[in-house]
């Protein structure tokens, strides 16, 4: 076995994770924008835009479980670089900490903030924001309205899928870092290796879609579950392995290739009037079952593909890398609120579609960097801007500019 490799692995900073990670987020909040014309102002006509044609409404389809699935296969590939570092006691604390502190904050505030204006716009609630609160709180989320719940919670579900995840799959990662599981990954590395091999891997893929979406269609429940918890276990085995991670980089054309290939066969089947009954009434003929595979195969290429271009060419790291590393977690958190609440006021003005996208995106990725920035208090410009207020006012109290740089100084000297 070749232990050198391993080493050298362990030591490597994988870059390309951080960079993926910001353009999945980049892909959730375009979609996002993209799903207000639908959710908000609906009796109202004219302000949403037409019903999507099925072309549209599966490229839209597509792209939310391509960037959904590589957020689960980023987050697997971490819990590898985790539990490295941390026992399975320390990893569960931290995975509660970061994952279910920040859910349960999430449906307190977040939660009735979004589903005021949602509801607002939609003239299912006249009231004001302060009285939402109570009712929401007291009406819904304590007496365990769970319909509304899932109604209300959008964004919110993937800290729970995650946490379900990181609990379901743990006793495997453990089991997979002994010599047993090391030795079964080496294997599955040599059959990966072979030119095809690593789109095997679409075969459990392919087997719960079929099984599954046409008992469970609805975006989100057991079907897509168990798919995401796949591409979570295949992230953390990815790169557990030199010759897994290799021929993840010599597969990248040949995943290209068939996810273009694929794409484009679905595509063209939009202009039979298939793609419509495949979309919204899955069933077990043959032709349904054939789409459920293919979609999976195109949709393991694409992200196969990312993964390739990812590691080949985009593991360099700079400042911006460093911050986003630190505040991606609550631009996710942040953003859906802001989309929302902009849509709410953009919506009504009726201006062309195209222009609305453009300055409800624009605005949303503006204002949702500030307020992570701001309230949050993670960028090295608040930091930096904080410590320049903070060294003014020290200056004005008579302290020199070495007393402030070596760091001699707290907020009691400004009381003197």
């Amino acid at each position: 076995m070749n232990t050198s490799g391993k080493i050298s692995q362990r030591s490597e900073r994988i870059y390309c994770f951080d960079w993926l990670r910001i353009l999945a987020f980049i892909l959730v909040v375009l979609i996002h924008c993209v799903q207000m014309f639908a959710e908000l102002y609906q009796p109202i006509e004219n302000i949403g835009v037409k019903s999507m044609n099925d072309g549209a409404a599966y490229s839209l389809s597509f792209v939310t479980q391509w960037a959904m699935a590589l957020f689960f296969l980023l987050a697997g590939a971490s819990t590898w670089q985790a539990l490295r570092r941390r026992t399975a006691g320390q990893f569960l604390r931290e995975r509660s900490w970061r994952l279910l502190v920040p859910l349960a904050i999430g449906c307190v505030l977040l939660m009735p903030l979004q589903a005021y204006f949602e509801m607002g716009s939609n003239q299912h609630y006249s009231g004001s924001l302060i009285a939402f609160y109570p009712f929401f709180l007291g009406q819904i989320l304590l007496n365990g309205r769970l319909d509304w719940i899932i109604l209300s919670i959008h964004h919110l579900w993937f800290l729970a899928y995650l946490f379900g995840f990181s609990l379901i799959a743990l006793p495997l990662c453990l089991l997979l870092r002994r010599e047993a599981g090391q030795a079964w990954i080496e294997r599955l590395a040599r059959i990966c290796e072979q030119p095809g091999g690593l789109l095997l891997l679409t075969l459990p893929l392919i087997a719960v879609q079929v099984a599954l979406r046409a008992v469970f269609p609805v975006y989100c429940s057991l079907t897509d579950a168990i798919n995401w918890l796949l591409y979570y276990l295949y992230g953390y085995v990815l790169f557990a392995n030199p010759g897994l991670r290799s021929a993840l980089r010599r597969h990248g054309r040949i995943a290209l290739g068939t996810g273009c290939a694929g794409l484009l066969t679905i595509l063209l089947h939009w202009h039979t009037g298939e793609l419509h009954a495949w979309l919204y009434t899955p069933d077990y003929s043959p032709a349904c079952l054939f789409f459920q595979a293919l979609n999976s195969l195109t949709l393991w290429s694409w992200l196969v593909a990312a993964l390739a271009i990812g590691d080949t060419y985009m593991n360099k790291a700079c400042k911006f890398l460093q911050y986003s590393n630190k505040a991606s977690f609550h631009w996710y958190i942040v953003h859906f609120p802001v989309v929302l609440i902009i849509a709410c006021y953009l919506l009504p003005l009726r201006l062309d579609p195209l222009a609305t996208f453009f300055l409800m995106a624009s605005c949303s990725f503006a204002i949702t960097l500030l307020l992570s920035d701001l309230l949050l208090l993670k960028a090295h410009g608040t930091r930096t801007l904080l410590r320049t207020m903070l060294a003014a006012t020290f200056i004005r109290h008579g302290y020199d500019a070495e007393q402030i740089n070596t760091g001699r100084l707290n907020s009691r000297a400004l009381i003197s």
